[in-house]
């Protein structure tokens, strides 16, 4: 595999990773969270806290 083709795979892989996070009401993805603060991770805390809730499960 070339590097053209190495760097589009992770551009794809990073891509799905944004479209799941965004189809499962993340509002920021996972591989973005990774290198979060304590205070940052407690404001996407929060804002994930304040999504809304679409399933039919009722946790």
């Amino acid at each position: 595999m070339g590097v053209c083709q190495r760097l589009r795979l992770l551009v794809l892989q990073e891509r799905w990773d944004d479209l799941r996070a965004q189809l499962h009401g993340e509002a920021v993805p996972a591989r973005l969270r990774a290198g979060e603060d304590t205070e940052g991770r407690t404001i996407l805390d929060e804002i994930a806290a304040a999504r809304p809730n679409f399933s039919l499960r009722k946790n």
